[in-house]
């Protein structure tokens, strides 16, 4: 099984020891027998490895993502997915080709609602919240969230703030809990587990955290299996 796994950035939007960092948590999570090939997006579409994301940012990466999505299919790829939660543009693209597309971000959202009806979404940045408020009015899953919090610290400053995150996440969390939320959804890889374990917070705010790394590949693996887009 070929798998194509795209970079919402321009080649060189990440550092090199970002990307590095970023494909080995993929290969972590993925079945041994399935061949993984990494890619960047064309053109000028700016990159998400920035401070103040916002909905704009998204909107840029859209076009190139169906351009990519469009060549994994003509050469022969058996699925296709976009590296991290934001699903840019997923929804449109999934019906002009005929391999499957899977975003990790409506993959997380449907684990989450077989799990629980009290969610809470931990984002990077307050400034990314509004994308994530229309991603789950899209997805239906609004009604089980109980709140967006976000860590305050931008992708692009997380390694150098690591133990900082840390503390965030877990302050973050435990407000989220005490409003009522049952489990907890990391809307952003590099928070978990790029950074961390889901086990290494969920010791210390108690309840179940997704790792949308490992949700998202176990389920492009299993459409890419079902083969439910045939030619």
């Amino acid at each position: 099984m070929r798998i194509k796994v795209v970079f919402a950035s321009h080649e060189g939007g990440y550092p090199r020891e970002e990307i590095e960092k970023r494909k080995e948590c993929v290969r972590r999570y993925t079945s041994p027998e399935v061949d993984l090939d990494f890619d960047f997006l064309e053109g000028d579409t700016g990159t998400v490895y920035k401070a103040g994301i916002r909905q704009v940012d998204f909107d840029r990466i859209a076009p190139a993502l169906l351009r990519k999505a469009l060549e994994a299919e003509q050469k022969g790829f058996d699925a296709f997915t976009q590296f991290g939660t934001a699903d840019d543009g997923l929804e449109v693209i999934r019906p002009q080709v005929k391999i499957p597309v899977v975003g990790w971000g409506k993959a997380t959202y449907n684990v989450a609602a077989l799990m629980t009806s009290k969610m809470a979404v931990i984002v990077y940045e307050e400034s990314a919240i509004p994308h994530n408020r229309v991603m789950a009015e899209k997805y239906r899953v609004d009604h089980l969230i109980t709140s967006f919090r976000s860590v305050k610290i931008p992708l692009s400053e997380m390694s150098q703030r690591r133990e900082e995150l840390k503390v965030r996440l877990i302050e973050t969390c435990r407000a989220a809990v005490a409003e009522g939320a049952e489990l907890i959804y990391p809307h952003g890889v590099s928070m978990i587990p790029l950074h961390y374990l889901p086990e290494e917070i969920e010791r210390e705010v108690g309840v179940p955290i997704l790792n949308a790394v490992d949700v998202g590949m176990r389920m492009v693996e299993l459409v890419a299996t079902l083969r439910r887009k045939k030619a």
